[in-house]
């Protein structure tokens, strides 16, 4: 599902509570929803799983800051306002974003944002010098302690779909586009840039596996007769975490204890997404 669709979906279910529960408060009224209760007998609550894991989402997510879901002020991809076109386009390409920041000097300069259907609508216009001020869109700026929410909700107010987290002495701490946001509600949103990993676990040769971040290590161990384990973690994605404590970039490569090799198939700023798994001993 794209943007769109998903707030539609959180929309819909929240009108669907509130005609069931107009006289409780919002909070109540979900609460009851998810514990099948209903003030009125003659009214069926028929709410799928998914939308109740959303429901359930949204009475969490206000314990969430805009710095618990942004990404850090070292992941952000940015553009210069002295860009000409045609690096514009190229580094829209590479990094396949619909949105960049623009800043003056640096990230602690920015002047607000350009998206790809501009640069679009600007490539079609003939015989135009181009001028990247032209095209520069506003962006808000938020403290990093901004509960989630009320983000989501100005965000949608101001129609303004980047955010950029400023600390106290005014530098940039990070960034938020709107599907940061909603993927905290209602999952991870894929589009038509996003790679079709539709399988958990795969074997590339004896000693080689991939898998999705996600997967247990028990599950992992007993496809790979492996034994890879932490008292702390339960997926593959936590146990590499847990050995660098951050976020690896895709194409990194982790040696753990001189036993296993991991490499970052792909990751964003926020979480490693699919692992290459080496077994080293067997293959050297």
């Amino acid at each position: 599902m794209n943007k769109k669709e998903n707030i539609s979906i959180v929309s819909k279910i929240l009108k669907k509570v509130n005609f069931l529960y107009n006289n409780q408060s919002l909070r109540e009224s979900i609460k009851d929803v998810i514990d099948e209760k209903s003030n009125n007998e003659k009214q069926i609550i028929d709410l799928s799983i998914k939308e109740k894991t959303i429901l359930k989402n949204l009475l969490s997510i206000n314990k969430l800051k805009a710095n618990d879901v942004m990404i850090p002020r070292a992941s952000i991809v940015a553009i210069s306002q002295d860009c000409s076109f045609e690096k514009i386009i190229t580094t829209i390409q590479k990094q396949s974003h619909s949105r960049m920041p623009v800043y003056r000097k640096d990230l602690d300069d920015i002047l607000g944002m350009v998206h790809i259907k501009d640069i679009i609508g600007f490539s079609k216009i003939e015989n135009l010098d181009f001028n990247i001020k032209q095209i520069i869109k506003n962006v808000l700026f938020v403290p990093p302690t901004m509960p989630v929410m009320n983000l989501l909700l100005k965000m949608q107010a101001t129609k303004l779909h980047m955010a950029l987290v400023i600390d106290e002495h005014g530098g940039t701490d990070g960034l938020v586009t709107i599907e940061d946001v909603i993927e905290e509600i209602v999952g991870e949103i894929e589009d038509e840039h996003d790679k079709d990993d539709d399988f958990n676990f795969k074997i590339i040769d004896k000693n080689i596996y991939e898998a999705k971040a996600e997967m247990l290590l028990k599950d992992f161990n007993q496809e790979t007769k492996l034994n890879i384990s932490h008292k702390n973690v339960d997926s593959l994605g936590g146990y590499i975490f847990s050995k660098i404590n951050r976020v690896p970039f895709a194409g990194e490569v982790i040696k753990d204890d001189k036993h296993y090799q991991f490499e970052i198939i792909d990751a964003d700023p926020r979480k490693i997404k699919k692992v290459r798994v080496f077994k080293i001993n067997d293959i050297d």
